[in-house]
């Protein structure tokens, strides 16, 4: 399958979040931590602890804790192990979680610093660029199509495939965002006062396909 384009992208966190994002813009997880903003932590604290310590090999370079992490799918294995209870530091599910979605030529066109990843940006063997063309060569399209994702023997990366990431360096503005997505009618109504309160003309869409 070609790449599509536009290039959508999500990252999704609690709605918890939102004010902060809305007011400041989407930090990467160092920043966050720094500016004690993180109020509710569903990442696995190991991985989060890998990110933190892996370095990423194109420039700007720094670790992956340094980007703010988008992937090329909803319904991600990291939130199929939210969904399925596996990670033991949050066992709150994905009801109050929401995607902040855009697309990577919106990003690259507002100048800020990226860098892709092939597949899980921590894993070993992770290829990193910075080069748009080569970004519609690493990625598996096909497998971002896909409505779940599970290993087969003849494919099987597929998972750590589908973790592919388009990392942003340290800061997206909240204006880069298009679309924030929401499982529940319920949610909707609560980021859409949370966005009025704030000023934003954005209103959030039901999308319960994009959740477990």
């Amino acid at each position: 399958m070609p790449r599509p384009v536009p290039t959508k992208i999500f990252h999704f966190t609690r709605i918890e979040h939102l004010p902060t994002i809305v007011t400041s813009g989407l930090l990467s997880d160092t920043r966050s931590q720094e500016a004690g903003l993180m109020q509710i932590e569903i990442g696995q604290q190991s991985i989060k602890r890998r990110r933190a310590e892996t370095p990423v090999t194109e420039p700007p370079g720094g670790m992956v804790a340094d980007y703010a992490p988008f992937y090329y799918a909803t319904r991600s294995p990291m939130m199929h192990n939210i969904h399925s209870g596996k990670v033991p530091s949050y066992q709150d599910g994905c009801d109050r979680l929401i995607y902040l979605a855009t697309h990577t030529q919106r990003l690259i066109e507002s100048g800020l610093k990226w860098v892709a990843s092939d597949r899980n940006a921590v894993l070993s063997h992770a290829e990193f660029s910075t080069s748009d063309r080569r970004l519609t060569e690493m990625i598996d399209w096909d497998v971002m199509e896909l409505e779940s994702c599970y290993p087969v023997p003849e494919h099987p990366d597929r998972i750590e495939r589908r973790m592919a990431e388009f990392l942003v360096h340290e800061h997206v503005p909240f204006d880069d965002f298009i679309a924030i997505g929401v499982k529940t009618d319920a949610l909707k109504a609560e980021v859409d006062d949370t966005l009025s309160a704030h000023g934003s003309s954005l209103r959030a869409i039901v999308r319960p396909a994009w959740y477990f």
